[in-house]
């Protein structure tokens, strides 16, 4: 992997939580002592990262990456499935329709025994 001071310097890596590049070049052993420092001073920031980078260590690099891939997939297909919208008012017409005549029903009948009750 070339350039790892590349991973560095955008801004948008320099959060606290450590991007798929810092990762993999720090499980490779190939980042100076410097971002090494930098990794695990983020590490120390946030447990299940650390946890994460420790379990991922026990791991070979034919592991990880069939893992990588694994992952990868199951976002792919998580993401492509359309989501269930959920129905607004608007698409509950009939339901409305329906409650509103039940509830009328209810009133005319209401009246209706009150009216013969009164005779």
């Amino acid at each position: 992997m070339n350039g790892h001071n590349e991973i560095w310097d955008s801004d948008r890596n320099r959060k606290t939580s450590i991007n798929e590049a810092q990762m993999k070049a720090y499980l490779e052993g190939t980042l100076s002592r410097a971002d090494q420092r930098k990794v695990e001073e983020m590490l120390s920031l946030d447990g299940a990262e650390s946890d994460a980078l420790e379990g991922l260590q026990k791991l070979t690099s034919t592991e990880r990456t069939v893992l990588q891939q694994q992952l990868n997939y199951t976002l792919q297909n998580a993401l492509r499935k359309p989501r269930k919208r959920r129905r607004g008012l608007a698409s509950q017409r009939w339901n409305l329709l329906a409650i509103l005549l039940i509830l009328g029903l209810a009133v005319v009948a209401v009246l209706f025994i009150i009216w013969n009750g009164n005779r």
